[in-house]
Order: structure tokens, then C-alpha cells, then sequence
């Protein structure tokens, strides 16, 4: 654990503790600390003097932590990830699994993201202790036939465990948006690669708003779990466990499953079903009723004039 993920592991009780016993318990000095807190502040921490010498974490979230992580994970999934990555801040969680990881099922966190992406490289706004910045790494032997549906399969993992946990108003919106009440919640980028010998390599990171409640950086309509549930912020461990039992669960059974799979779960959680939607692309819109997807995870819209398809690189959907 890193000095800044230890800070915020003993300040989450909302309490004030002493600077002396913290140096004490971590081992550093009262000019370390005061470095790491000045650093924290900066990224919009409410880390506050409180009294002579006692320092408070003002309306805290739960830190991200493997051992709590761990213990909600099943006994399978926990068979499938042979180490936790957890840091303070990252550029990326899927750049650090794409330059580093080696072994399938390598699992990576950050409590903050610094060039934090989401899909046609737009910026993913990543707030410390606030959301969850997720990737896992995954290594098919070979390039699996049906590797396009892969971001809509780990949407839909997501989304179930977010069902499971109370969440039932969670949907998707093709091909890689998680959304509640209208509003963004969240995000699926997967990065695939191939390298000699070693088949065909899956980084898929999850960007998921939990406890962020103002942000004048981001530039659609968005939502956070604490909207519908005001102790979400003090559930983001279990959050991660539930998501990583959903998704290794997918991922384990896709090179032969993936299809079934998807087309199984994804009417389940499909927002623009039967809805009016516009899809924008370089040569121009066009307006119909969404009609599902095809067998290749491609949009099928229903229009005036017909049935178009739309794959994902192409394409922008708006729910009207």
C-alpha cells in the first residue's frame, strides 16, 4: 500500500487523528506526511486540520483495499486473478496493464486517474477516492472469432453486477455506456493486442462514478451511485468485487460462450430497445427506432427506409 493510499485508509472513519501517531503507524515523517496531505489537497481531497495536530478526512469514501476486495470475491474468481495492482494515482489503469501486465488475469486500481480515457480517446475525468477506475488484463490462447462483442460483454458484466447489488435501473447504452436515470454513469474501453507466441491480450478497464457529486469538467448529463444510494460511497470495495466476480465469470467462458452470452443478457439492459435514437457518423445522422444488435454486436437501426447497421468505431448513438 502506498503512502497515500495508507492516509486514506486511516483517515476514512471521518475522524480526526493525531499527524504523530499517523508518521508512527506508517512509518514516515510529520514532513513526508505534510508533503503527501499538500499533494491530496491539490486533487480536491477535503483532508482538514482539525484541533493542534490532528488531521480529518471531511465526508470520506471507503479506500480501495485488496484484503476487503478479496473477501467478497468468489472462490473461482479468486482462482483467476494471480495479483491486485492498487495505487494512489496512475496516469491509466489500462495503459499500466498494456505496458506491464504478464500474466491472464492481472487486476488493476487506482483512487485516481491523470490521463484517464474513455472511448475514441476522449478524456475520462478521475477524481481521487470518489469512483472506481478498473482494469483486468485476459489472455486468449487465440484471436477469438467473436472478439468485437468483447466491450459490449463486459458492459453487460457490469451491469448485472450492478442489478445485484440494488442497482435495477442500470442499462446500457451501446456500445459502451453504463447509464441510470438518463445520465452517465459509467464506461467500458477495451484494448486488445496480439504478441508472438502468446495469443491475443484483453485490457478492459471500467470507469464507474460512485461517490462524485460536483464536477464542472465534464461535458454531458451524468450521474453517480450516491444519487440513488447516499452509502454507496462506504460500499466501493464490495462494488469492486461484485463487478470482477461478473466479468472473470464472462470472460472464462467467452472464447466458446461469448455470443450466446450476449445476445442472452444484452436485451436485458438494451436503453434504446424500441427507442427513438439518432446516430451520428462522419457522413451525416440518421433517426429510427434502435432495434437491437446484430450477431457481430453491431447497432441495428430500424428506419423509414429500411434496416441500417452500424458498427461501433463509426458511430455516435443519442437517446432521444
Amino acid at each position: 500500500m502506498g503512502l497515500k493510499n495508507s492516509i486514506l485508509f486511516t483517515l476514512s472513519d471521518g475522524k480526526p487523528h493525531d499527524r504523530v501517531g499517523i508518521c508512527d503507524r506508517w512509518g514516515i515523517s510529520e514532513g513526508e506526511l505534510d508533503a503527501a496531505v499538500l499533494e491530496m489537497r491539490k486533487d480536491g481531497l477535503m483532508l482538514t486540520n482539525v484541533g493542534r495536530g490532528n488531521l480529518c478526512w471531511e465526508n470520506p469514501s471507503e479506500p480501495l483495499d485488496e484484503a476487503q476486495i478479496k473477501a467478497h470475491l468468489s472462490p473461482a474468481c479468486k482462482r483467476l486473478i494471480p495479483s491486485f495492482d492498487l495505487h494512489y494515482s496512475l496516469p491509466s489503469t489500462n495503459q499500466y496493464l498494456c505496458e506491464n501486465a504478464s500474466l491472464s488475469g492481472e487486476v488493476c486500481l487506482a483512487e485516481k486517474q491523470t490521463q484517464g480515457k474513455g472511448r475514441n480517446g476522449r478524456r475520462w475525468f478521475s477524481p481521487p477516492g470518489q469512483n472506481i477506475y478498473l482494469s483486468i488484463h485476459w489472455q486468449f490462447a487465440e484471436l477469438p472469432q467473436h472478439a468485437g462483442l468483447l466491450s459490449l460483454a463486459v458492459g453487460i458484466a457490469a451491469a448485472r453486477a450492478l442489478h445485484a447489488l440494488g442497482y435495477k435501473d442500470v442499462g446500457l447504452k451501446w456500445p459502451n455506456d453504463l447509464v441510470l436515470r438518463g445520465k452517465k454513469l459509467g464506461g467500458i474501453l477495451v484494448d486488445v493486442s496480439s504478441r508472438p507466441g502468446q495469443g491475443m491480450h484483453l485490457v478492459a478497464g471500467i470507469g464507474l462514478n460512485v461517490a462524485m457529486q460536483i464536477s464542472e469538467e465534464i461535458d454531458q448529463p451524468w450521474i453517480s451511485l450516491f444519487a440513488v444510494n447516499p452509502t454507496a460511497a462506504k460500499t466501493r470495495n464490495v462494488c469492486v468485487a461484485k463487478i470482477l466476480n461478473e466479468v472473470f465469470n464472462m470472460l472464462n467462458q467467452f472464447a466458446e460462450n461469448g455470443p450466446t452470452y450476449v445476445q442472452t443478457y444484452w436485451p436485458d439492459f438494451d436503453l434504446a430497445a424500441g427507442q427513438e435514437v439518432m446516430i451520428i457518423t462522419d457522413g451525416g445522422e440518421a433517426t429510427g427506432l434502435g432495434a437491437g444488435i446484430d450477431h457481430q454486436g453491431r447497432f441495428k437501426l430500424q428506419t423509414k427506409k429500411g434496416l441500417i447497421i452500424f458498427h461501433q468505431a463509426e458511430v455516435s448513438l443519442r437517446l432521444q
